[in-house]
């Protein structure tokens, strides 16, 4: 791990802290909430300093602006903690430009204390997003206008205090390097958001080309899928009105129920897809090895499963957080392909289906030793409708699900294949 993100990490931990876990979970995914937590610490800090700096050389005076400092940081961390941002940046910058107000117009001008209005200017149009844009603009014309107030009249709410030479020029380096430092610690978090931004617009953009073209795809051969086995029926149909052998009424009947259960299974695919796409994730406590023999056995009734060994070697105890439905979908679409696909010229198959805790993850492998999938095949086999044999009699959805419902569960799936020895899939599940 290197050092950003080392300090990352601490950074996420110390706003756990402050803000409390269930504001952290709900609104410090926002860069401005997380940013403002950030300045109410920093000017905090900055008023603690300066009532202590003031108290240590007897200038008690004047640390009511100070006071007021403290008390708006800790005022706008409480309301963060309730999940009041808005609120509490609104009051914080309020108070910080009423603080910086008073503290300069009682001091000597050269002490740099007025730079803190172009902080508060920075600041403002990082805490607020562009939704917010309003307040940031409001907070500009303020700032500037009470710099203009501070620097060209001598009016002052606070007893006007005089400085020595010396204290004016500690004040003058301490503020510019505060402003300085703090400033571009704003400007490098704000550049920060443009980017993560930016980003997120193209990954958004990628998606929403990629889900077009899918759509595109999809469309097309599900009409192709739904009206293949529909004409299948009708002709079949009318055979049957112009025969009179019960067994070739059987037989038809028997094709038409064939073309019927297609339908069902591909119904039932799109159904999983639309599920996928469309419902949230729920998680639950789930016993993989439980969950894999019950998967399994609702599979009973396929005619492959007969003459295959399946061997269920995920521990009793491996458990995971995650979303029954989808897992179980998971692993019924793997299964299934293992199943499907066993090598008949062999005299034992076999599906293996094991797993480990490696970490904060779950890593999940099902082998078969069917017919293998050839190597230039393995990046297409996870496309949707996309058959990697001519002996496939599904749609070609099931492993296009299976990867979908991966991706959503925020997982990775490999595969490695050799024709005639078998496949294995890898799947790394998030444990939490």
């Amino acid at each position: 791990m290197n050092m950003l993100n080392y300090l990352g990490l601490k950074h996420d931990q110390f706003l756990l802290w402050v803000v409390g876990k269930p504001s952290y979970d709900k609104y410090m995914g926002e860069m401005p909430n997380r940013l403002a937590i950030t300045l109410n610490i920093l000017v905090g800090l900055i008023g603690l300093i300066y009532l202590t700096s003031h108290i240590i050389q007897d200038h008690t005076k004047i640390i009511l602006p100070h006071i007021l400092l403290i008390l708006g940081s800790i005022l706008g961390i409480v309301l963060g903690r309730f999940g009041k941002f808005d609120t509490g940046k609104i009051i914080l910058i309020l108070i910080f430009n009423l603080v910086i107000y008073l503290a300069n117009s009682s001091h000597n001008h050269n002490t740099g204390g007025n730079l803190y209005f172009f902080t508060m200017i920075i600041g403002s149009y990082v805490v607020f997003d562009y939704r917010k844009m309003k307040y940031a603009y409001f907070f500009t014309v303020l700032s500037f206008g009470l710099y203009i107030l501070s620097s060209l009249y001598d009016f002052s709410i606070l007893p006007i205090y005089t400085y020595t030479e010396s204290v004016v020029r500690f004040h003058f380096v301490f503020n510019t390097v505060t402003f300085t430092v703090v400033s571009s610690l704003i400007l490098i978090v704000y550049i920060r958001m443009i980017n993560s931004r930016n980003r997120m617009i193209i990954e958004q953009k990628n998606e929403l080309e990629r889900s077009n073209k899918e759509l595109d795809q999809f469309l097309y051969s599900t009409s192709h899928d739904l009206r293949a086995p529909l004409a299948s029926i009708l002709g079949l149909l009318n055979v049957v009105e112009i025969t009179d052998n019960t067994k070739e009424v059987e037989h038809y009947h028997g094709l038409m129920k064939t073309r019927i259960q297609k339908m069902e299974h591909f119904i039932r695919d799109v159904i999983d897809i639309i599920k996928n796409t469309r419902v949230p994730v729920k998680k639950e406590a789930l016993f993989l090895k439980e969950l894999v023999e019950k998967t399994y056995n609702e599979m009973n009734f396929q005619e492959e499963t007969g003459n295959i060994e399946f061997i269920n070697n995920i521990p009793e105890t491996l458990k995971i957080d995650c979303d029954r439905i989808r897992v179980a979908t998971l692993f019924n679409n793997l299964i299934s392909n293992s199943l499907k696909y066993s090598d008949p010229s062999k005299d034992h198959s076999q599906v293996v289906v094991s797993g480990n805790e490696n970490g904060k993850f779950v890593k999940l492998n099902i082998s078969d030793n069917g017919i293998g999938i050839n190597k230039n095949q393995l990046e297409k086999i996870f496309g949707m409708f996309y058959r990697a044999t001519e002996a496939s009699k599904g749609a070609g959805l099931g492993l296009y699900i299976a990867s979908e419902t991966v991706r959503k569960l925020n997982g990775t799936i490999d595969v490695e294949s050799t024709p005639r020895i078998g496949t294995t899939f890898k799947i790394t599940l998030p444990k939490n």
